[in-house]
């Protein structure tokens, strides 16, 4: 899961698509698989859930993967 398909050249040629795109793709993904693991491990009294994030959040490309960045942030 995971990643960044917008285009390079900064925070002004963003587009609402280019975003939620990328919302879609690094947040509610891990969201989405979380929610269909937690009934199971619940029924199981037992497991856990660990996910990894990139070096995105430190060390980033601004010009090419401002939302990722953003949402690694936060």
């Amino acid at each position: 899961m995971g990643g960044s398909e917008t285009p390079g050249g900064g925070f002004g040629i963003l587009t609402d698509k280019h975003w939620e795109e990328t919302i879609q793709t690094n947040l509610l993904a891990p969201v989405r698989l979380d929610k269909g693991l937690l009934p199971y491990m619940l029924e199981k009294a037992s497991g856990c859930i660990i996910h990894f994030a990139s070096i995105q959040g430190s060390l980033s490309l601004y010009d090419s993967t401002l939302p990722m960045l953003l949402q690694r942030q936060a």
